[in-house]
């Protein structure tokens, strides 16, 4: 059980998208005793998903960083989120996706 799932980070959301969520992030190999998710690993399913092109502007966006540079992309690595941030990370990257 994901210990912050809140019904309204998906209530508005489609129940396919929500299952599919969910799944992914419960069966993450790097979900750790806190309930959280290594959030590289996350984006990579988002983007590998996704069917929208994400530029390094966006990206950087993403992982709330100023510039995409080794830094941000280490930070990547060692950040875990939770269920709830996740949801936002994907909710951001449609946002993201259809402005482009």
């Amino acid at each position: 059980p994901v210990p912050d799932l809140k019904m309204e980070d998906i209530s508005d959301m489609d129940p396919e998208t929500a299952r599919k969520l969910y799944r992914l992030f419960s069966t993450s190999l790097t979900l750790n005793d806190e309930g959280k998710v290594q959030l590289s690993e996350l984006l990579n399913e988002i983007l590998r998903t996704s069917d929208i092109f994400i530029d390094d502007d966006t990206l950087g966006e993403l992982l709330g960083c100023e510039s995409l540079n080794d830094k941000c992309m280490i930070e990547a690595q060692t950040k875990f989120v939770s269920f709830s941030d996740f949801v936002s990370l994907y909710r951001k990257n449609r946002v993201l996706g259809k402005s482009k």
